[in-house]
Parts: C-alpha cells; structure tokens; sequence
C-alpha cells in the first residue's frame, strides 16, 4: 500500500491513479507494485544469469585486454536488456573500451550515446572526462577545456574533479 500517497485501499489508489490518467487499467497493477517496492520489481534489477551473462562476458573479455570482443557482448547485453540497473555500466564500458582501443572518434560518440540516457547516472562525471581526454587525443584543446569545465561546475564534489583541474589547468598553461 501506498501509505504516503493515499491511506486508503490499494483498489482507491489505483482506481484514481487511472482516473487522472497516471496509469492505465493495464500497467496499473504493475507500476503500483514498482511504487510500493522497486527493489522487488523483477524488470528494475535482474541479475539471473540469462539476463548478465553478456555483462559479465564484457568485463571477462576486458579484463583480458580484449576490447573489441568486450564491445560486442556490452553491446548484445545492452540490445537484450535496455533497461537493465547495468545499462549504464555496460554503455560506460563500451566507451571505455573505444578509449582504451585509441578509438577517440567512437569514444566521443559513445559519450554523447551515454548522456542522452543515462544523465542521472553516477557514470556521468567519468563519462565527460573520458570525453576531454579523447578531445585532447584528438587535438580538439577547445573542446577539451569546455568539457573540463563543465565537468569541474557539475560535480565539484567527486573524486575525478581533482584530476580533471589537473589538466583544466594544464589547458591553461597553469602548473597542476
């Protein structure tokens, strides 16, 4: 039951979250259960071993420097499982493989991919500085800088900032 919401009955609740046109007779039952409880909602996290195999083969295969191969299965894991609480990971993991791979063109890419989902996700700040390190790769210093700064405005309290004012400043011809 939703007690913050309505101390009524779960059959009021939904019967007026359908009224206002929240929910749908169809998805109601279901998106009730996902308000009452996410962490039991078996579509928000599914670790079976059917649904993270391909996860699991990416990290394997990156571990063992096997980029190209860690791509394909992020990338079969992430089309099997759009939604997965992973997804992020795993598109992270396939730009951090492209970086790793000196594919700075696809590494930028992969990053505007990232932040047209995954925005709110704790991947964000590490995702804008690989961006500024595959601009800088690139020879692209102005983009680079715009990206650190952007970086350094948005999350001045994570760990990567320290870093990033590193080469903000070697941008600028600062010593670090």
């Amino acid at each position: 039951m939703l007690p913050y919401l309505f101390p009524y009955s779960r059959s009021l609740t939904q019967k007026f979250l359908v009224g206002i046109g929240l929910i749908s007779l169809w998805t109601g039952p279901r998106v009730l259960r996902a308000l009452e409880a996410p962490w039991k909602e078996s579509t928000l996290v599914d670790s079976t071993h059917e649904a993270i195999h391909w996860y699991y083969e990416g990290l394997r295969l990156r571990e063992s420097g096997q980029f190209d191969k860690s791509v394909k299965a992020f990338t079969r894991f992430l089309n099997e499982n759009p939604d997965h609480v992973y997804a992020d990971r795993a598109q992270f993991m396939i730009l951090d493989a492209h970086f790793k791979n000196q594919d700075y063109a696809l590494a930028l890419s992969d990053s505007i991919l990232f932040e047209n989902r995954f925005v709110d996700s704790s991947k964000y700040p590490d995702v804008l500085f690989q961006r500024a390190l595959s601009f800088l790769s690139l020879g692209r210093k102005k983009e680079a800088k715009n990206t650190l700064e952007i970086l350094v405005k948005l999350f001045p309290g994570k760990e990567i900032i320290g870093e990033a004012q590193g080469k903000l400043l070697s941008l600028n011809g600062e010593t670090p």
